[in-house]
């Protein structure tokens, strides 16, 4: 059963984030009820981003789960590294100097993302009862990728799907028994299948002791779109608005509990 806490969702509120996204086309479409779907999406971006760069293969784990995650990570650290080497090249100019740091920050995106999601099915295992090693898994990465034709054994683990979604999509779409996340894990799936791999051009976060912090994209400051700054600015204006009113409702929700323990407990 998904936990929920009146805590959490306090602790939730405590910073605001307001991202100003720039996208080639729109799929208008909200994340997928189930999770492991969603967790096939965002698997699927990674590849093909991975892909465009370069840095993917090779593909041991073609799935949506602990080890098809761990994978990703694994190739987008490897990315950040080869980016790294190309930017300390002399002959550079700097718009490529620009591209190729945007890239190590999607790649750096790309790697704590799927560090995260890993965490989430080490977190899920564990609520099952098991404790998975992470130099085991980190070490049967590495024979996956000597040895192609290996059968990956949690993909036939039945016992595992409870907790883990490496599985092929035709599995998926035959599992009927969905993953069950607590309300930090699920707002977490949520907020990385919505950035996914888009490029965010201004980033505004407002903590509640009332700093603010707003970061600008290098190549955006080269050509600089009013009206995108606007549409940052309206973003900005709507999610206070949103956020002030949440934070009333919870303080009164939160004063109601204490009144009636009074009541109960004079």
């Amino acid at each position: 059963m998904v936990k929920f806490s009146l805590k959490t969702l306090a602790e939730d509120v405590l910073t605001l984030e307001i991202n100003t996204i720039v996208k080639a086309n729109m799929s208008a479409c909200k994340m997928p009820s189930s999770r492991r779907e969603a967790l096939w999406s965002i698997a699927g971006d990674y590849h093909l981003q991975l892909v465009e760069y370069g840095c993917r293969e090779p593909v041991c784990w073609a799935g949506a789960g602990l080890m098809a995650f761990l994978e990703l990570y694994d190739r987008a650290n490897r990315g950040i590294e080869k980016t790294e080497l190309e930017l300390n090249q002399f002959h550079l100019n700097e718009a490529q100097k620009i591209a190729l740091r945007e890239k190590a920050t999607m790649l750096q995106r790309i790697k704590v993302q799927s560090e995260q999601l890993v965490s989430v099915f080490n977190e899920l295992a564990r609520a099952k009862g098991l404790d998975l090693n992470v130099e085991e898994q980190r070490l049967l990465l590495e024979k996956r990728a000597d040895e192609a034709q290996l059968k990956p054994p949690l993909l036939y683990d039945i016992e595992s799907v409870a907790w883990n979604n490496d599985l092929t999509r035709a599995q998926i779409q035959r599992q009927t028994q969905d993953l069950e996340l607590d309300a930090v894990q699920l707002s977490l799936l949520r907020k990385i299948w919505e950035i996914g791999t888009e490029r965010i051009l201004l980033q505004t976060v407002i903590h509640v002791d009332g700093d603010v912090t707003t970061r600008v994209t290098e190549s955006f400051l080269i050509d600089c779109d009013p009206n995108l700054l606007h549409i940052h600015q309206e973003g900005i204006t709507t999610s206070v608005q949103f956020w002030s009113n949440l934070v009333k409702t919870i303080r009164e929700v939160a004063a109601s509990f204490f009144n009636r323990g009074q009541r109960l407990f004079p």
